[in-house]
């Protein structure tokens, strides 16, 4: 909003959470209205066929099988306040950070091949 462009975007879909369906209008009319795990498994399945001949192929099927259903939150993060000690706590307030922290996508690299290129920096 604050690029003053704010006006040359509409919505174009909304989800009805009710039925979990993707619906799209245009002048009021309905033009597109199709389940969401049915739309998300269609741009996924490029990326399940891959992952099934490059990984475990009935774990590919059960991530790819898991977009059906409407209940499951999927990839998220949650802050929790439980009062627990972090894990970092021992380098909190020493003056010691990291030097770099990666926020990465599940399956695009793997913990070893991120180590080892921490590693060689």
């Amino acid at each position: 909003a604050h690029h003053g462009i704010a006006h040359l975007a509409r919505p174009v879909a909304k989800v009805t959470w009710e039925h979990h369906d993707v619906v799209v209008t245009v002048a009021r009319q309905t033009i597109l209205r199709q389940r969401r795990a049915d739309l998300h498994r269609a741009w996924s399945e490029s990326s399940y066929r891959l992952q099934a001949l490059r990984d475990d192929p009935i774990c590919a099927k059960e991530a790819y099988d898991s977009l059906l259903d409407d209940d499951d939150p999927g990839l998220h993060t949650t802050r929790h306040s439980s009062g627990h000690p972090s894990l970092f706590a021992a380098a909190i307030g020493r003056g010691v950070r990291p030097r770099i922290a990666i926020l990465r996508e599940q399956g695009v690299n793997g913990h070893l091949e991120m180590a080892a290129a921490f590693d060689r920096v």
